[in-house]
């Protein structure tokens, strides 16, 4: 029995509804590009609204009340072929990644690299986050094969980060930009989305926000 299986039990899940947890993960894997867009760039659902800044790079602010999302090992743990970035605006929720876990607080930013099983869980109220799915050709310049801009979402050990007092700010204030040029009429939009998008993951690689301690799922 795997970490994760052992966690899962000792949390009440069933064995079938961890087979169905497995089944869901293998069938919402997704290859190296995040979803496709809508005819104008965007897609709404239920609390949630994604941008589409181009092929390789969606932004997208979610809100689920507590229900909607409830059981979400059964439809939700999953894998895909691109990055995902998100940070938490608020809710009470906890994120497994692998064979970790953590309880996140507002300004956690939750790096899930591609490959990596992952779901949440949320407990009440309302979770609020802004979230990201993109391909790291994203960042490239011409005659880049890496851009070192992603360095801090690739270590093994860290999948969490903390921005608190004024980095938290500093994080809220970008994001905010983001979502308001996006919303805006301006003709140029996804260009001056793209160059803010590139500012906040500068602000994430500066190498100054506070490591978010995980737990290991074995942990009692």
């Amino acid at each position: 029995m795997s970490v994760l299986e052992e966690y899962l039990h000792r949390k009440g899940y069933t064995e079938e509804m961890i087979q169905q947890a497995r089944m869901a993960g293998c069938a919402v894997s997704r290859p190296d590009t995040p979803m496709s867009p809508a005819d104008d760039g965007v897609s709404r659902s239920a609390g949630w609204i994604n941008y589409f800044l181009d092929d390789e790079m969606m932004f997208s602010r979610r809100r689920d009340l507590y229900g909607h999302m409830q059981g979400f090992l059964e439809n939700q743990l999953h894998a895909h072929g691109y990055y995902e970035i998100t940070v938490n605006i608020c809710g009470d929720v906890e994120y497994i990644q692998n064979d970790r876990h953590i309880r996140p607080k507002t300004g956690t930013i939750v790096c899930c690299r591609p490959g990596s099983m992952h779901a949440f869980r949320q407990f009440s109220g309302e979770y609020d986050r802004c979230l990201m799915y993109f391909s790291p050709k994203f960042f490239l310049q011409r005659g880049e094969k890496e851009t070192p801009i992603l360095q801090f979402a690739e270590s093994e050990d860290v999948f969490a980060f903390c921005a608190e007092g004024e980095k938290l700010q500093t994080l809220l204030s970008v994001l905010r930009r983001i979502e308001e040029t996006l919303q805006s009429d301006l003709p140029y939009k996804n260009i001056l989305a793209k160059a803010l998008v590139v500012e906040l993951f500068a602000f994430f690689n500066a190498g100054d926000l506070q490591r978010f301690e995980s737990r290991n799922l074995s942990d009692p």
